[in-house]
């Protein structure tokens, strides 16, 4: 065997053999009892244990509008994956935030469920009864929705990359 046809095979066989990771990006929107909205996107692991990203508006209930783009566990360097404070069992907690610590005016804590059917299921308890609620702890969710899609990790993505472009390469050869 060529050593080119080697390299291609090796290729094939390292993207092949990696696990299949992907994120899962929610467009999300939450209702408050004061009237205020939150329209914006989560990103979440691929097993919904960790938020690893979020963007998006909170207007309205005399919050003005404040931009949300910053989550409590990775922006504070702690350990994000599985935080479960609430004590209810298979639920996630965080805040969403409208700036870095400690220099927040106001926060969105949510508490997901582990999701049936990969859907995200929010915790819509009432304040006192989960850890993370609603805006500041005070302003509780009323309603939301929520619907998300798997998005490949970008080192999945070069991966496959490669490993198509080692065939490409080859059956180009194989037709020179």
């Amino acid at each position: 065997m060529n050593k080119f046809l080697v390299s291609a095979i090796t290729a094939m066989s390292f993207v092949l053999a990696q696990p299949a990771s992907a994120a899962v990006t929610t467009n999300l929107n939450l209702n408050f009892e004061s009237g205020a909205v939150f329209n914006g996107t989560l990103t979440f692991s691929d097993n919904y244990d960790t938020l690893l990203d979020v963007s998006g508006l909170l207007t309205g209930g005399g919050y003005g509008s404040a931009n949300i783009n910053w989550a409590w566990w990775l922006g504070t360097g702690q350990n994000a994956t599985a935080r479960d404070v609430d004590g209810i069992t298979n639920t996630y907690e965080d805040w969403l935030m409208d700036g870095t610590e400690p220099s927040w005016n106001n926060f969105i804590g949510i508490s997901w469920f582990w999701p049936v059917a990969g859907d995200l299921q929010l915790n819509l308890a009432p304040a006192a009864t989960v850890y993370h609620a609603g805006i500041n702890n005070l302003d509780a969710i009323t309603s939301y929705s929520a619907n998300g899609n798997n998005v490949p990790e970008p080192a999945s993505l070069a991966l496959m990359g490669l490993g198509l472009a080692g065939l490409a390469a080859l059956r180009r050869r194989k037709y020179v």
